[in-house]
């Protein structure tokens, strides 16, 4: 959403993305990033429910694979930079959150990589299909922000307050077990 709603920002149509952001350093150069609220993991897979050939994220690295990705989100980045043998699939991804991690689903692709939330939550939808892997110890993990323009520091100064409130409170491990987004703090 940040690269589509990237004019609206700062032309300041809105003021906040109230989702979590993965902060990147191409991101810092044009927003601001409030204290990371969280911890998710990235490039965790999902595979059809009967594909046993992946143990762990380096066994992607092969020529015979399609690997299908989100154009321009932390996974992709993360799986580009790692890995140099397989196909990438980039997919846009507009409306439908889940349209990538379809490819696999429709047998366009061998795998889809994604952060964990999203993962899991595809996965639940599709339990009799696909599988995900690397739940439990992705390959890599991204700081978790709200994100404003550069000059509205002294707003974010105060959503970084009460991000530390809501952890040292319990606020925010309450939310992750709510919704079993399988964050992690850090």
């Amino acid at each position: 959403m940040l690269f589509r709603s990237r004019s609206d920002m700062l032309s300041g149509k809105f003021d906040v993305v109230a989702d979590a952001v993965y902060a990147t350093v191409p991101k810092a150069q044009d927003f601001a990033f409030s204290e990371p609220f969280s911890y998710f993991g990235l490039a965790a897979a999902v595979v059809r429910i009967d594909d046993n050939r992946f143990r762990a994220f380096r066994d992607l690295d092969r020529p015979d694979i399609t690997i299908s990705l989100a154009q321009g989100y932390v996974s992709t980045d993360y799986a580009q930079a790692e890995l140099k043998q397989p196909k990438f699939k980039l997919v846009t991804v507009g409306t439908d959150a889940f349209s990538q991690l379809d490819e696999v689903l429709f047998n366009r692709a061998d795998v889809a990589l994604n952060d964990i939330p999203t993962v899991v939550q595809y996965v639940r939808a599709h339990p009799k299909q696909v599988k995900a892997l690397w739940v439990e110890k992705p390959p890599s993990w991204a700081a978790a922000s709200f994100v404003s323009r550069r000059e509205d520091r002294d707003f974010l100064d105060m959503l970084s307050t009460d991000i530390r409130i809501m952890k040292a409170d319990g606020t925010l491990a309450r939310l992750d077990q709510k919704w079993k987004s399988r964050s992690e703090e850090r």
